[in-house]
């Protein structure tokens, strides 16, 4: 009489042939899936980034503070107009592109690398802009404050001259 004491060798390398297709052909689905996932969170980031700015300028406009510098030194200062900005910084009626103005501003960025999003050092444009990025905390050197990468960021880019409204610009992430 037979009795089955299980599995074959013959089945079990069948059953490990067939887990190492599915994996060749689900790792990198499952890779592409997480860089399509951060570029949705950027244009969440994004939206909320362009509503903050248009809160801020109507804020400012309304209270006549629209054609200056505002920050924590000034007349007014940058809290009298806008609630809660003990060290935010505007200028021309829109936020500046600095980790403690954006990150008191917008939900989600960090100042000290404890959210989600965080800042890069704002760079200077010439002499009449200045930008900063938006990135993932793993895409960050956190020594020094710059991008280690490319790709996967936000970029805020504000003007110094006149009236021109700042610029939001999204980098997909590879």
């Amino acid at each position: 009489m037979y009795e089955n004491k299980g599995f074959t060798l013959i089945e079990l390398v069948v059953v490990i042939i067939i887990l190492g297709i599915l994996a060749a052909v689900a790792v990198p689905r499952f890779v592409n899936l997480q860089s399509e996932a951060k570029t949705s969170a950027l244009q969440g980031l994004k939206g909320a980034l362009a509503s903050v700015l248009s809160t801020s300028h109507a804020k400012l406009v309304v209270k006549g503070a629209d054609k200056q510098l505002l920050n924590s030194r000034t007349t007014p200062k940058a809290e009298e107009v806008i609630e809660g900005c003990t060290s935010c910084s505007f200028g021309f009626g829109y936020p500046a592109p600095d980790s403690r103005t954006l990150s008191t501003l917008v939900n989600g960025i960090s100042l000290e690398f404890e959210d989600e999003f965080v800042v890069t050092a704002a760079t200077a444009l010439g002499s009449d802009s200045y930008q900063a990025e938006i990135t993932f905390l793993d895409n960050i050197d956190s020594a020094n404050k710059k991008l280690l990468t490319d790709a996967c960021y936000v970029r805020y880019t504000m003007s110094l001259v006149g009236l021109a409204e700042p610029t939001i610009e999204l980098v997909a992430c590879e």
